[in-house]
């Protein structure tokens, strides 16, 4: 079995982010009590070089893990301590503020190094959970091939509706045109479905899960008299629920997919975005303190 980056080397980087916290606590602690905790005392200093250091370190993982012929750890391994030493410089990095906050580039830097580390931490949730559930949902198909087998039942359909008449192969065909999947982003997350159809008698009507479309069918197979039309029906009626339940999997594909990747939108751009603020933090304190 392969080990994962969290357990990498009997989770060396877990005890070496867990003795660093150790020690800032400590630290924090032990400092002098008459002056109060703040980002400029001795170990505010202390504290802040290593978080700022910190920082630097864990952001350079994407250059490294695109340097191909570095020989300087694994990617497993530099994985493994980011994640570890990014949980870590939660607390560094709270200690050095001494919880003095304000409205003030260096409280911004905090809030975004903040949502970076929380972030990466849902990351790596998400990767331990969504896998296995995108691989159960698909059933070991990529997209590329639901999306085949979804074109495929729909030859299926329009072949059999040409049998069922002008004004139910009318709203069959028109019912496969207005599928809608993930429209939105929104759409994307939720696996909204705002698919619809056009029924003679009642205009355009909501067709979520194929249901309304499939409930006209049922009223013309209870109102027909024609056995090889009633044969048809119900053979269209087996397809529709057959292309309803892979529009679902492939919905789910997609709103798991993105729950995968979310943290990505706010992990890599908020990264950039706290290491500038820290660097304005780091130059404000060296000129005006």
């Amino acid at each position: 079995m392969t080990e994962s980056f969290l357990v990498h080397r009997s989770m060396r980087w877990l005890r070496w982010a867990s003795l660093l916290v150790v020690l800032s606590i400590f630290g924090y602690v032990a400092q002098d009590p008459s002056v109060d905790p703040n980002g400029g005392s001795p170990v505010g200093y202390a504290l802040g070089g290593v978080a700022a250091i910190m920082m630097f370190w864990l952001i350079w993982l994407g250059r490294r893990k695109r340097d191909y012929l570095s020989d300087v750890g694994t990617v497993k391994g530099w994985t493994s301590a980011h994640v570890y030493l990014g949980v870590a410089l939660i607390f560094v990095a709270t200690l050095h503020t001494g919880f003095q906050f304000g409205a003030n580039v260096h409280t911004l830097a905090y809030i975004l190094m903040l949502l970076v580390c929380l972030s990466g931490i849902y990351g790596v949730w998400a990767y331990s959970r969504y896998p296995l559930r995108i691989n159960e949902n698909s059933r070991g198909k990529m997209r590329a091939a639901l999306f085949e087998d979804l074109k495929e039942e729909d030859r299926q359909i329009v072949r059999l509706s040409n049998q069922l008449g002008e004004e139910v192969d009318k709203v069959i065909r028109g019912a496969l045109e207005r599928t809608e999947i993930g429209m939105s982003y929104f759409d994307q997350l939720t696996a909204k479905d705002r698919s619809s159809v056009q029924l003679p008698d009642k205009g355009l009507c909501s067709n979520r899960d194929m249901k309304t479309v499939a409930e006209y069918l049922v009223k013309h197979l209870q109102n027909g008299d024609n056995a090889d039309e009633a044969e048809a029906l119900q053979r269209m009626l087996t397809l529709m629920g057959r292309r309803a339940r892979l529009l679902s999997r492939i919905r789910e594909d997609v709103r798991l997919t993105e729950l995968l990747r979310i943290w990505l939108i706010v992990h890599i751009p908020f990264a950039f975005a706290a290491l500038a603020a820290v660097t304005i933090h780091i130059i404000a304190v060296f000129i005006y303190w």
